[in-house]
């Protein structure tokens, strides 16, 4: 497919890779804590909706350091992170707070939708706070910039 059809995937990718995980989290949450019949579609509703938001914020920034001229795609990578991932962050901690605040409330129906929330919310800004860091097995020599995440990150839009 074409560069622009590769871009138009990843927001989507991101949002079902997003999706999965936090699903997994509340799945492994509720063998020890109660929730209610709504937590999954919470944790998608948010998941999904600020997963898309997030990935096409960075590849909205991701474009607009490519166009700038004598810019590679390595150093349009960071440049975007900085920004973009720092931007993510302080969203997706926003959008927790307030839905931590559920947490508050005595009533578990409530209290089991706010831990949907948080879980749904802090899901997709993880990708923001880990970057380069992301953990390697042990025994990994391979340089944490050649991975399958840059080559998806060098696609170019």
């Amino acid at each position: 497919p074409c560069p622009r059809t590769r871009a138009l995937l990843v927001p989507f990718l991101v949002a079902g890779a997003t999706a999965a995980g936090a699903l997994a989290i509340v799945y492994l949450l509720a063998h020890h804590l109660l929730m209610v019949l709504y937590v999954p579609n919470v944790v998608e509703l948010v998941g999904l909706g600020l997963a898309i938001d997030y990935s096409l914020l960075i590849v909205h920034r991701f474009r607009r350091e490519t166009e700038a001229e004598g810019t590679d795609a390595t150093d349009a990578v960071v440049s975007t992170m900085a920004s973009a991932g720092r931007t993510i962050v302080h969203s997706a901690l926003t959008v927790a707070l307030g839905l931590a605040t559920l947490l508050l409330v005595p009533v578990p129906f409530v209290r089991s939708l706010g831990l949907a929330g948080l879980v749904g919310a802090l899901a997709p800004g993880d990708s923001g706070v880990r970057g380069r860091r992301s953990p390697r097995p042990r025994g990994d020599t391979r340089h944490p910039q050649n991975g399958p995440s840059r080559r998806l990150a060098l696609l170019r839009p």
